[in-house]
């Protein structure tokens, strides 16, 4: 693969290698990169659904304490996931974008769920989990 230069332009670039013949191992692997964005979209729902337990029997006062693994390592795993979906956002079709916009927006209110409770705020809380409440699955 060519190095890009500086003026470059990464799109036209990817719209290049994209409508060039893969080779049946690239193919595969794209493949594969596709297929696992979804599977990406389903484990943040799952981890929304789990953080929505977890209020749903505990409420605020007790979300920290019973919460497992921590919010904290949560947050940890769901920003490092956000930075793959980062990285592949640009190759993917629509209908894998509209996966991963989905999913970056559940991690944005898992954050704000997270930094509510760091700083001891409900009312922030209670609006962090109404969001994730009402998303879309798109």
């Amino acid at each position: 693969m060519a190095v890009l230069d500086k003026g470059t332009d990464v799109e036209a670039r990817t719209a290049e290698l994209q409508e060039q013949e893969m080779n049946p191992t690239a193919q595969q692997a794209w493949s594969s990169v596709a297929s696992q964005v979804e599977v990406i979209w389903g484990e943040i729902f799952q981890t929304a659904d789990k953080i929505l337990k977890v209020h749903f029997k505990f409420g605020f006062e007790k979300f920290s304490d019973k919460i497992s693994p921590s919010i904290e390592d949560i947050i940890l795993s769901l920003k490092a996931i956000e930075a793959l979906l980062d990285g592949i956002h640009h190759v993917l079709d629509y209908s894998e974008q509209r996966l991963v916009s989905n999913s970056k927006q559940q991690i944005l209110w898992v954050q704000d769920l997270a930094d509510a409770l760091k700083n001891n705020d409900e009312p922030r809380y209670t609006q962090a989990i109404e969001k994730l409440t009402k998303q879309a699955v798109v």
